[in-house]
């Protein structure tokens, strides 16, 4: 009986959150990342481009350049040293070893003046270790522990994918060695081209087991069990899948070919469906392929075995689109006039496998991808109420708020978009035999969110990495860190979004202007042409001198400009205000305020309306308190109902001074003023996204002019001092004196 009054929404609620609290869990992961390449026939000049968006909460966001190495034997054996395995790590300190890498020394870490420092020396254990080989590359590789780039112009991109199968590491107890992390590094320290880095991987992975990013926890670990890494090189794009096999002692893995002229994209869901073993030139696989699914009983053996079907593990259906909406945005960007559901099934059973792009790729349009909330479609999060009254494009990740749980929160979606406020860096990673290796292998690098951040080219030929990029952690801010200085940035361009985001725009322009103009190019090649001419070591090292003096110079421009940027734009905006005129004698403050539409959905013109009613009805000699608590009453029907929530602890506010309110779902709004906004600049069309949002109500703010201490004219609720709950629902007081 005590369920009769449960309205209906919380029992549907309750039914699926029994089927959705694993993925809850799972979809809160720190991980979750966006990747792409493209072919060679798909791009401008031919290159071979490599994406990815490290989209962690908590990961170590360091970059460090490995060098190449050679290795003697040693010791009596007059054997090579093994090669050490380190378990899985993302978080800071990612590694600490010495002789790797400067950014992972222990001098680096005790720079960081942290009192855990003693906790983390002398040095990271591994857990177990494999042959070592006689040289290795040097390569690009990040505290999220991935290889991005090696001397061979061997590139790699990662997302982590949902698998049937689950392993633990040898040091968890479990049977395996290997993650995809270390897999990468491995191919990139020793293979010279995409397929050698591919059959690799795949065959340390079988030998010596493959596990997870998760594995430790039973709610959440089959959502980061499988991996899917782009792999490119000057001439070859591929996409390579991975996961454990059924013992957690092996793998099974896939790998196809990227048609030429075609690019692609993953957003943390396997995408090749089915294989053909005999078509070598486009497939690569291990046998366990086949002969784990047909064990199993999950493929029959007959016609092409389904890969993503048999071995993938789909989202629940209301999550689908996390995935799948990222896969949409990055083929109908690329070819516009491409018929493509925006809503499909969660294997995209109607999606290709790749596209071809109208207009081909280059470096700069990856970088526009990169930076992506949807802007200008259906699900641009930049405008609607979820965006708030200023278009911020941010929506955080889904956590328990006062009494709502997780599963309740998981019970809704917004759209998850390729640029996100939680990224730990992302990189473009360009392969091309245009040029030699020396200048060819390149990166460009921006730390945090895309969006806000900017891009520099990183030459692997130069021997170190800027300080800026090397060092810092999530633990404190450093203005020299070029993590902070980007996120501060960030953080306050996304509260007033719609008007600061331009100023923003306008400092990558003339950041980035030579990956546009054409600059950049001419460097490489004129660096390129002097590598030709070179007959002597001096005459080389100063080709790569050139190279690293450009890198350098390229990150202080962007830690000055960042740095000069943070208090210029708290300066311009504060307060609700814009600030102008500051060359004049007097500066001008203008109000912000909100877009009429944000006003009438947070009931701004509620007050008018009552005013306006009352005076009609004296005006008529009606009784104005009885046309005042009508005109509330419409009102309050125009309104969507707000509950309240506690305030989050530690805040400083309780119910008597403070909350946060919760419109209810399915409540949309036209573009930020009316227009939907891409870049930062009003464009033409309307924007309206359902959904949810929570507004914090500064109620004085909303009722600002009317006396203290009573209720508007016509409530139907008396205030009553000290209530332990303010409610601001339907028919209820919406203000009192705190």
């Amino acid at each position: 009986m005590a369920s009769l009054g449960r309205p209906r929404w919380a029992c549907a609620a309750a039914l699926a959150a029994a089927a959705t609290t694993a993925a809850a869990l799972a979809m809160t992961a720190t991980g979750h990342c966006t990747t792409m390449i493209v072919s060679a026939g798909a791009s401008a000049d031919g290159s071979v481009l490599t994406s990815s968006t490290s989209d962690c909460k908590d990961c170590d966001f360091r970059l460090a350049r490995v060098g190449a190495r050679t290795y003697t034997p040693a010791g009596k054996s007059n054997k090579l040293r093994p090669r050490p395995v380190f378990e899985a790590k993302f978080n800071f300190p990612h590694l600490v070893a010495e002789g790797r890498s400067p950014t992972w020394e222990a001098d680096n870490l005790k720079a960081e003046d942290l009192p855990q420092v003693d906790t983390w020396l002398p040095r990271t254990k591994s857990i177990g270790s494999l042959p070592q080989v006689n040289a290795t590359a040097a390569l690009y590789e990040t505290g999220s522990g991935y290889a991005l780039l090696n001397e061979h112009q061997v590139a790699m991109g990662e997302s982590s994918c949902p698998a049937k199968f689950v392993a633990s590491p040898v040091s968890a107890g479990g049977k395996a060695l290997l993650d995809v992390s270390e897999l990468s590094r491995i191919g990139l320290e020793r293979a010279r081209t995409a397929q050698e880095a591919i059959r690799l991987m795949g065959a340390l992975a079988e030998k010596y087991g493959y596990y997870g990013a998760e594995w430790d926890d039973d709610e959440t670990k089959y959502d980061e069990s499988g991996e899917a890494l782009m792999v490119g090189d000057t001439s070859e794009a591929w996409v390579f899948h991975i996961l454990p096999d059924d013992t957690g002692a092996s793998a099974v893995w896939v790998a196809q070919r990227v048609p030429d002229g075609h690019m692609t994209a993953v957003a943390n869901n396997f995408v090749i469906r089915h294989v053909n073993a005999s078509d070598t030139d486009n497939f690569l696989m291990s046998d366990s392929v086949h002969a784990v699914a047909k064990r199993l009983g999950l493929w029959d053996g007959k016609g092409l075995l389904d890969f993503t079907d048999v071995y993938g593990k789909p989202r629940p259906a209301v999550h689908g689109s996390y995935s799948t909406r990222r896969v949409w945005r990055v083929f109908t960007r690329a070819d516009p006039d491409l018929v493509l559901p925006s809503h499909t099934d969660a294997l995209m059973s109607d999606y290709p496998f790749s596209v071809a792009p109208a207009k081909k790729m280059d470096l700069a349009r990856m970088v526009a991808f990169q930076r992506d909330h949807y802007e200008g479609t259906e699900f641009d999060t930049t405008v609607g109420l979820a965006g708030g009254p200023f278009g911020d494009p941010d929506r955080y990740d889904a956590g328990p708020v006062g009494n709502m749980t997780l599963e309740r929160a998981m019970y809704g979606e917004f759209p998850r978009t390729i640029s996100l406020f939680r990224t730990s860096y992302s990189y473009i990673a360009r392969s091309t035999s245009a040029l030699p290796s020396t200048v060819g292998a390149m990166l460009l690098f921006a730390p945090h969110a895309a969006a806000t951040s900017a891009y520099v080219p990183f030459y692997l030929a130069s021997e170190a990495v800027p300080p800026a990029y090397a060092t810092g952690s999530l633990f404190r801010y450093r203005g020299d860190v070029a993590y902070w200085a980007v996120a501060a940035v960030c953080n306050w361009v996304h509260k007033y979004y719609v008007h600061a985001i331009g100023d923003v725009r306008e400092m990558q322009a003339v950041l980035e202007a030579d990956i546009r103009n054409g600059s950049l190019a001419d460097f490489e090649a004129n660096a390129a042409a002097r590598l030709g001419k070179a007959k002597k070591t001096k005459d080389v090292r100063a080709v790569t001198d050139a190279l690293t003096t450009y890198t350098s110079s390229r990150a202080a421009g962007v830690m000055a400009a960042y740095g000069a940027a943070f208090p210029a734009l708290i300066a311009k905006f504060h307060d609700g205000f814009i600030r102008s005129g500051e060359t004049e004698a007097a500066v001008t403050m203008t109000t912000m305020f909100y877009p009429e539409w944000w006003l009438k959905a947070v009931g701004y013109f509620r007050a008018g309306d009552i005013a306006a009613a009352e005076a009609a009805a004296r005006a008529a000699g009606k009784d104005p308190a009885a046309a005042a608590a009508a005109a509330a009453a419409a009102d309050d029907a125009a309104m969507p109902p707000v509950v309240l929530a506690p305030a989050p602890a530690g805040s400083g506010l309780s119910a008597d001074n403070g909350t946060t309110a919760s419109p209810s779902p399915a409540v949309g709004g036209p573009g930020v003023y009316g227009d939907a906004v891409s870049d930062g600049k009003p464009s033409s069309g309307g924007g309206l996204w359902g959904g949810g949002m929570h507004i914090v109500l500064f109620v004085a703010g909303l009722v600002s002019g009317l006396g203290g201490g009573s209720c508007w004219p016509g409530g139907s609720a008396a205030c009553s001092a000290g209530a332990g709950t303010r409610r601001l629902g339907r028919r209820q007081c919406w203000w009192c004196r705190w």
